[in-house]
């Protein structure tokens, strides 16, 4: 599974597992609301640009940005071992991208201040769609949800696809219930930050430099 930083993927992984009556090697951070699940041969989940990180570095840096060598290299692992991918974005990186930001600072119990921040990863929502477009075009398995539609307008529809089982109540109340608890701590931290699928643009000054969102 690739999703974007705040959409949900650990947790949503973590619902797999329970489908799938797997052993669960997760933390849960329960102030943060915070799911981090570990990956296994079964499952795993991971944010889209790791696939450009460490994996062959020694140094454990990040290796500069896209490298079309590596994608290759991951599609044609897909293909031989028959992976099913699920792509998980969001329209308003603005807001899950602050949202990821103020859980991580709550999970190390660091000074959250200053939100909403500057966030500079925009274009991230284009090349996880492209990732899902290389994936058809390569005949291999994959699925692809907005996170508007996985946690606000479609949720039961598309934990069916996600899950393929026919009662889902039981997952859409979990979901719900994570849910509330991201929109409490972006109630408490980014005051009146809501989701927007059309965000207008934004312009915010820094110490250094304005940018244009």
């Amino acid at each position: 599974m690739f999703f974007g930083a705040g959409c949900g993927g650990n947790f949503i992984a973590y619902l797999l597992k329970q489908k799938h009556q797997l052993n669960i090697d997760i933390d849960v951070n329960i102030p943060a609301n915070e799911y981090y699940t570990y990956g296994d041969d079964k499952i795993g989940c991971c944010h889209l640009n790791l696939v450009w990180s460490s994996a062959d570095n020694p140094s454990g840096k990040w290796l500069g940005g896209w490298v079309a060598s590596r994608w290759k290299q991951w599609l044609q692992i897909a293909k031989r071992c028959q992976t099913k991918f699920i792509v998980i974005n969001s329209s308003d990186p603005y807001y899950t991208m602050n949202l990821s930001s103020v859980k991580y600072l709550l999970k190390n119990n660091l000074p959250i201040e200053n939100f909403p921040r500057d966030i500079q990863y925009y274009k991230w929502h284009k090349r996880y769609k492209w990732a899902y477009d290389s994936f058809c075009k390569n005949n291999i398995p994959a699925q692809y949800f907005e996170y508007e539609d996985l946690f606000y307008n479609n949720t039961k529809h598309c934990l069916q696809q996600i899950l393929d089982v026919d009662d889902v109540d039981c997952y859409v109340q979990q979901i719900e219930s994570y849910n509330r608890k991201n929109k409490d701590i972006m109630n408490q931290y980014c005051k009146d930050l809501n989701f927007e699928k059309e965000r207008k643009s934004l312009t915010i000054s820094t110490d250094s430099r304005t940018i244009h969102i």
